[in-house]
């Protein structure tokens, strides 16, 4: 009988470290992260803009909340890397 990885020559990457749920209360705690979160904004606006994917704008309470979630994932993506390089971050698809 063959072992395993003569079955299957290329196996699915599995992560050493799994990935932790993401966090949605993490908020700046400096300017150099509010830099970085502005710039993903912006980087975001000019993805929407270029493509066409907005087809009306977003009232100022949606803005507010866009721009809330935005900054808790950039900022809980970072967090990750210095808590552990490589690793991981996933996010629920439910409500």
């Amino acid at each position: 009988m063959k072992d395993a990885a003569e079955q299957n020559p290329n196996p699915p990457k599995v992560p050493a470290i799994p990935a932790r749920p993401f966090d949605p209360h993490r908020r700046c705690a400096s300017p150099a992260m509010k830099e970085v979160v502005q710039e993903v904004l912006q980087q975001m606006g000019s993805y929407e803009y270029y493509y066409d994917t907005r087809k009306r704008k977003r009232s100022a309470a949606a803005q507010a909340v866009y721009e809330a979630t935005v900054e808790a994932v950039v900022c809980d993506l970072v967090h990750r890397e210095l808590e552990v390089p490589g690793g991981q971050v996933h996010v629920t698809q439910s409500n």
